[in-house]
């Protein structure tokens, strides 16, 4: 099974445990699947960052783009607010979102530094 696969239903059963833990209220299942699409494009903006790395790396520097040192400054700044948001509103499966979005990048240098070392 691909890695991409394995994250998505990780988040798919964080999420659907939060949903059952926090009372299965409607609103609840909105927050899920928009949590799961934002992850989805974490990890396609994840993987081309990644790209942009290996490329930037080589002697070739025509491929640098020098503003993708932003993402993840953006991505702490953006998901702080969320999170103090979400919050307020008791929105629990965003919250999970908040934490997932955080560590996911964590994940992928973990990930990518083990799969270097095989």
């Amino acid at each position: 099974m691909k890695t991409w696969v394995k994250e998505i239903l990780f988040v798919i059963a964080a999420l659907t445990a939060t949903w059952a833990f926090s009372g299965t209220k409607p609103v609840e299942v909105l927050g899920t699947i928009a949590v799961i699409l934002t992850f989805c494009y974490v990890q396609v903006a994840t993987r081309l960052d990644e790209q942009m790395a290996r490329c930037e790396s080589d002697e070739n520097k025509s491929h640098e783009i020098h503003c993708r040192v932003w993402l993840n400054r953006y991505l702490v700044m953006k998901e702080a607010m969320w999170c103090i948001y979400f919050v307020y509103l008791g929105g629990w499966s965003a919250l999970v979102g908040v934490v997932i979005f955080l560590l996911y990048p964590l994940w992928r240098n973990f990930h990518n530094g083990r799969k270097v070392s095989k």
